[in-house]
């Protein structure tokens, strides 16, 4: 069970529960906060696919207005439907800025290593991260498309979309919008479905089947694939980044990256918070941020799990990320709340002397649940659904 599901209705759950009495105060705070602003709706009726995808493409498009890092885990869900073959993780991982930027010698193990603001963070030995040992579907001849794309998305990223921005063009946002949705249908065959959506399966298979082939121009392949995204995922994407620019959020991660030089990256996304069982969503700055994209926001239960999962900002007790924050984006609200982590997990105990034994019994029970059931990738996050 992963910590997430933990989280939600696993041992830690209640454990939390009984041990942040304070917790009902936060909520109260994120009540009132997604109270003032009407969220974004999709259009019209949607399925409950439409939720999962939305909530995944959009925690990719944060990222890549964070960072420039590698969508580490859609490759490796591409790598366990069989496109490409395992053992091309490390070279297309190797193709985002981030990773360029390594020492010559990491690049052979380039899907195992993470950027922190001291250097590298290497994961190994982490048997579910290590894409060789993922089961994966048998190759067939569309093997070149998730590489192809890659460097397609790299070089666009790179012309239209610099990290701190947003496109300069209605038409370049939309284009990334379905770049991102590709990236979150290889991401959930990885977390746990093993298969790709719907449309993304079908374009594969008239790519498996030879419609194109590997000397096409790159653009036109990846234009393949773009042309898969549901137009009402599009139109739903673009308007998320649209509110988050119009109601001042964007501005606020610059201005907690300490307002970077144009084209420098904000932060780290995902970050690796505790190897091999616990990540995040996004850290800029110093704050850890929990993206929700949920439209109605007003579950108690729901947002204490929220409040609990910033929490795991404990859990990197390396101060590999040096974490001092916190955040909640409730992204559909265009709403930030924050507070500074010794701030929050006081009010979450409700005590101000015993901060420190709950944060040790914290740490104590989350790594022996851990331990006691295997170590598995996690992103802190995967609320869906109105």
């Amino acid at each position: 069970m992963s910590l997430t599901s933990q989280l939600h209705h696993g041992a830690l759950s209640a454990w939390c529960a009984d041990r942040f009495p304070g917790v009902e105060g936060l909520i109260d705070q994120v009540h009132a906060a997604a109270r003032r602003r009407l969220p974004v709706r999709p259009i019209g009726e949607v399925n409950s696919d439409h939720w999962t995808q939305i909530d995944g493409a959009f925690r990719q498009r944060l990222a890549f207005f964070a960072s420039r890092e590698s969508p580490y885990a859609a490759l490796l869900g591409a790598a366990r439907v069989g496109l490409p073959g395992a053992s091309m993780i490390d070279t297309m991982v190797g193709l985002w800025p981030t990773q360029r930027d390594m020492p010559p010698t990491y690049r052979e193990q380039a899907s195992q290593l993470r950027p922190i603001p001291t250097g590298w963070h290497n994961l190994a030995p982490s048997a579910c991260l290590r894409p060789w040992e993922i089961p994966a579907g048998e190759p067939g001849s569309a093997d070149h498309v998730v590489e192809v794309f890659t460097s397609w998305l790299v070089r666009y990223l790179v012309q239209h979309v610099p990290p701190g921005s947003v496109a300069a063009s209605r038409a370049a946002e939309q284009n990334l919008a379905r770049a991102c949705w590709v990236l979150a249908g290889y991401e959930s065959a990885y977390r746990g479905s093993g298969r790709l959506p719907a449309e993304l399966a079908i374009e594969h298979q008239h790519l498996r089947g030879g419609r194109d082939k590997s000397e096409e121009h790159e653009g036109a392949l990846a234009g393949r694939l773009l042309d898969a995204a549901p137009r009402a995922v599009v139109g739903e994407l673009v308007a998320l980044v649209d509110r988050l620019s119009s109601s001042g959020v964007l501005e606020i991660l610059r201005t907690l990256a300490d307002n970077p030089d144009p084209g420098q990256p904000l932060g780290y996304a995902p970050p690796t918070v505790a190897s091999q069982w616990s990540g995040g969503d996004l850290v800029v700055g110093d704050t850890l941020i929990g993206i929700k994209t949920i439209v109605n926001a007003q579950d108690r239960a729901q947002i204490a799990r929220w409040l609990f999962q910033i929490l795991t900002a404990w859990l990197d007790t390396p101060h590999r990320y040096r974490i001092r924050n916190v955040g909640l984006l409730l992204a559909r609200h265009g709403v930030l709340l924050s507070w500074p982590l010794k701030v929050f997990a006081k009010i979450l105990v409700d005590h101000r002397d015993r901060v420190s034994s709950v944060r040790r019994e914290f740490l104590e029970y989350a790594y022996a649940l851990r331990d006691a059931e295997g170590a598995v990738p996690l992103t802190v996050g995967g609320d869906h659904g109105s």
